[in-house]
């Protein structure tokens, strides 16, 4: 846990959370639900007790204000932030477990900093005033690398609300100040350190954009976008996405650029010609701007411009000025007006809650989840990829097929999309096809290892470079379940069917679940004679990917070999129900046809043989003879 990257991020803590909850609930994932919503309740309460701390700070020792109010407004920035639905995706998908045990320590770390830092607490302990709150920092650290900015986050919070810092800035450097530097260096070499780590983790698993691909102006974009994005969705939770994607080409000149970088720059400016008579508001928008910087674009990791997740740390400072106006509502009003400032709270409590209500139930499962992210945004290429590789694991493949197609209409230099329309067709036995998408995803990313490279020599017919480029690839993962099964690919089309079937059975003990693996291990035992091993093999496939019309094809050839004429027509039906214009399944059901005496389909089905593989020269000859 603590030496590995995983997908990118190195958070050996929340890694530490998980195997917790696997000893306590193995994978129910109930229980895992469970520890996040825990975790969401205990920085709700954090947040509770750091929000009553500000807003006391800030009204000052003047102000005439009931310890009861302050509780008031604490509670309702706590539950304004607890209640938002930009919280769901953090707390609903367990993945986002770093996140929310990340900003559990980076809010304990503020508390702990701000409390012996307030008057009457100036002989607090070493321990209290700088090894909790670093100690606090690190497991934010060791959680989510995004809780770097905590040192700038502490650097406002001493010029506002703590005031341990002038106003005017030319006096930050003095003599008087000297010691608020020099407690801070220990919390930036911490960041530095975890920053480095960071970007070695994500560029070890390949998840950095290169500035060829994503240059200056796309990253300014990004930050532009992202950071007015984040704010609208505060201000109005509507039409959530797991994904935004940068609008049009990521270029500054873009309408939605151009007013993302008005709305930042107009924001800005107001911020700071308000600093005196409402610093709250510098501070927030600094400290939002801060938090945010990680995953702003400066440096590129995902190929997305924003996700709900990247507001749940960064956007708390906006919790804190609600829970301010709240206050400042209830000080201006007398009497009934009171309640009334109250009632609206709720309500608008109410509302949140209802809306989160409804968010949730987007992440009831992927498919759901995918299906509205396309809703929020119909051009999204991303989300169409994902929605079909979800739909392709349930066997609906056809459906995938077109959520593939339609991704790289969006846009053709999808990756991913070619990778996986590849699968699919060679799932389908249409192999040239699928060549061509795999070839073009080589084109693309070169350097990419998820690109069946085997799989494309192989297809063009150039097996001996087929097989030593699997070769090698096992040489540098002994324990790559698709390599080998690749290679068992190449080994069987040079006739060495024994040899394929050892490749297909390491795969399989690598990873049970791979549908392929067992279809094609079906093939070589068929090659082998061993005829009811290849029909158990096949089933089970089929029972792992119920949609493999590969699987349903070659299952049905076998059953014809045994004579099993009904129960193998059905396996091709299968198999066209799947994959309509799969011309050998065609083919294959005209013999079937053909035997059981229905002579006029077995026709039907060899002229559309024919119709979609011309040169399907056995169908012709068999034709001929009829």
């Amino acid at each position: 846990m603590f030496t590995t990257f995983g997908l990118g991020p190195y958070t050996p803590l929340c890694w530490i959370t998980l195997g917790f909850d696997h000893l306590l609930w193995g994978l129910n994932p109930f229980g895992y639900h469970l520890a996040n919503a825990v975790l969401h309740t205990l920085n709700c309460l954090v947040f509770y007790f750091l929000c009553r701390n500000l807003l006391s700070l800030a009204a000052g020792t003047s102000a005439a204000i009931k310890a009861r109010e302050f509780s008031f407004a604490a509670a309702f920035a706590a539950l304004f932030f607890a209640l938002h639905p930009l919280r769901v995706e953090s707390v609903a998908w367990i993945s986002g477990r770093h996140d929310i045990l990340s900003c559990l320590f980076y809010l304990l770390a503020v508390l702990w900093y701000i409390a012996p830092r307030t008057a009457g607490r100036e002989n607090d302990s070493f321990l209290r005033r700088q090894l909790l709150p670093l100690t606090a920092f690190l497991l934010a650290l060791l959680s989510k690398g995004m809780a770097i900015s905590l040192p700038v986050a502490l650097l406002v919070l001493d010029i506002y609300p703590l005031k341990r810092l002038p106003g005017g800035s030319g006096k930050w450097f003095s003599p008087e100040t000297r010691l608020v530097w020099l407690e801070k260096l220990p919390f930036f070499a911490l960041a530095l350190i975890f920053g480095a780590v960071g970007y070695a983790g994500q560029a070890k698993v390949g998840a950095l954009g290169s500035y060829q691909e994503f240059g200056v102006g796309s990253r300014v974009s990004q930050m532009l976008f992202g950071a007015a994005l984040y704010l609208q969705k505060t201000l109005a939770p509507l039409d959530l996405s797991p994904f935004y994607r940068l609008p049009g080409e990521g270029g500054l000149l873009n309408w939605r650029i151009l007013l993302s970088a008005t709305v930042i720059a107009a924001l800005t400016a107001a911020v700071i010609a308000l600093r005196r008579r409402r610093p709250a508001f510098l501070a927030v928008w600094a400290c939002y701007l801060a938090m945010l910087a990680p995953v702003s674009g400066i440096v590129k990791i995902n190929a997305y411009a924003a996700a709900d997740r990247y507001s749940y740390l960064s956007c708390l400072g906006f919790a804190v000025l609600a829970g301010a106006g709240f206050l400042s509502c209830r000080q201006a009003a007398a009497g009934r007006v009171k309640n009334i400032c109250l009632a609206v709270a709720c309500l608008i409590l109410l509302a949140l809650g209802l809306l989160t209500w409804r968010q949730e139930k987007v992440w009831r499962d992927t498919e759901t989840l995918w299906r509205q992210a396309i809703t929020a945004d119909p051009e999204s290429g991303y989300a169409r990829t994902r929605l079909g590789f979800v739909l392709e694991k349930q066997g609906k493949t056809d459906q995938a097929i077109l959520h593939y197609k339609e991704a790289l209409r969006l846009d053709p230099r999808n990756v991913q999309a070619n990778i996986y329309l590849g699968h699919a067709l060679s799932s389908q036995g249409s192999s040239d096809k699928a060549a061509g998408h795999y070839l073009k995803a080589a084109e693309l990313r070169p350097d990419d290892t998820n690109i069946n490279q085997s799989g494309i020599l192989a297809a063009q017919g150039r097996l001996d470079e087929a097989l030593d480029s699997g070769l090698t690839a096992l040489k540098s993962d002994p324990d790559d379940a698709k390599e080998h099964n690749n290679l068992g690919q190449n080994l069987a089309a040079r006739g060495r069917f024994g040899e394929a079937v050892d490749h297909y059975r390491t795969a399989l003990r690598i990873t049970p679940g791979l549908a392929e693996a067992h279809n094609n291990l079906g093939t070589a035992l068929s090659a082998l004679g061993r005829l009811d091993e290849a029909v158990g093999e096949y089933r089970e496939a089929l029972r792992l990917k119920p949609g493999f019309a590969l699987a349903h094809y070659s299952l049905g050839a076998v059953l014809y070999k045994q004579g099993k004429l009904d129960e193998a027509g059905r396996q091709y039906e299968a198999a066209l129900k799947i994959a309509p214009e799969y011309a050998e399944a065609h083919y294959n059901l005209s013999f079937v046809r053909y035997n059981q005496g229905r002579k006029q389909q077995a026709l039907e089905h060899y002229k559309r043989a024919l119709q979609l593989a011309p040169g399907l020269r056995p169908a012709a000859a068999a034709q001929g003879k009829r």
